[in-house]
């Protein structure tokens, strides 16, 4: 029985060892039938990503460094070449210094807060720049990026790297905008505090999670295995025509005052909405203004106000 991502291609960056979430979603997308190619930082977990990706048979395990343009699409361009095409970008990664996810976040400096951003955040935005062209060729594709609530509240300890949320959630949004015409759905999964490595470096991270699975309905901390699932429905890619979603909507809007500057009329051919009906909205008309009586008269150095009836 073929799975449902039985020839679909994926590229997955930020695989760590096994308990990250990326390996996760990319073992599930593997499982269902997908060819999945991988990303790795560094020499340090090198070997721990060849041996992972060996147990899915992958087509492709490359370095990857996303403060990079170039090579974040050279990583794209060999994805499309050993995959044959690319359907599906996993986007998990995500920095901070260690020293910036204790204490207060007034105290994060300059360059190590740019450098929050641009890994955690703008890597998504040039890894989706550089998979466009290929899910365009192939009618349509997905993204999926990792989340977290601190991006929304203010979460102790969470600090700078609540900011770099907040901006990888509005690019979401953008990209989903941009993307959407060619059929490509940009989605992010805030999967809670998951037990990976880069939670270690998060001061107070299991009080954290005890306060999650206290106060959580199933009362159980979230596992990575429960992440996997939920963003394999994330994927999923229907083929069809591309959909213009700056249509303008069909629904009929609440008539306004036309604009003189638009309907090229003078301001004062265009008539007022009157308020409603009745006499006491009518608009009654001006009354002139006070005049002085005439010098030497018995009213002068009073004032008198002529009435519209006289």
């Amino acid at each position: 029985m073929a799975g449902r991502f039985e020839g679909k291609q994926a590229l997955v960056l930020g695989v760590a060892n096994q308990r990250s979430i990326a390996w996760a979603i990319a073992k599930r997308l593997a499982d269902e039938g997908a060819s999945v190619a991988f990303t790795y930082q560094g020499e340090r977990i090198e070997k721990n990503v060849r041996d992972l990706a060996a147990t899915v048979d992958s087509p492709l395990v490359t370095e990857c460094d996303v403060r990079s343009d170039d090579d974040v699409t050279r990583v794209a361009r060999e994805a499309g070449e050993a995959l044959g095409g690319l359907d599906v970008l996993v986007h998990s990664v995500a920095y901070a210094a260690a020293e910036d996810l204790e204490g207060r976040f007034t105290d994060t400096p300059r360059d190590r807060f740019w450098m929050a951003l641009d890994v955690s955040a703008y890597s998504l935005v040039a890894a989706a720049r550089a998979a466009e062209p290929l899910m365009e060729a192939a009618g349509g594709g997905s993204i999926v990026t990792m989340t977290y609530l601190g991006g929304e509240r203010a979460v102790p300890h969470y600090n700078v790297m609540g900011v770099a949320k907040a901006t990888l959630d509005s690019s979401v949004r953008y990209l989903a905008w941009d993307l959407g015409q060619k059929n490509i759905r940009v989605n992010a999964v805030s999967a809670g505090p998951v037990r990976t490595l880069a939670a270690r470096s998060i001061a107070g991270f299991p009080t954290m999670e005890s306060i999650v699975e206290e106060r959580s309905p199933l009362h159980r901390p979230i596992d990575d295995r429960l992440v996997g699932p939920v963003a394999e429905h994330q994927p999923r890619v229907a083929r069809g025509p591309p959909v213009d979603h700056r249509e303008p909507d069909p629904r009929p809007t609440r008539a306004r005052t036309p604009d003189p500057v638009r309907s090229g009329r003078a301001p004062d051919q265009l008539r007022r909405p009157t308020r409603g009906r009745g006499r006491r909205h009518r608009r009654r008309p001006p009354r002139p203004p006070a005049t002085a009586a005439p010098r030497g008269s018995p009213r002068w150095g009073q004032r008198s106000r002529s009435r519209a009836s006289e």
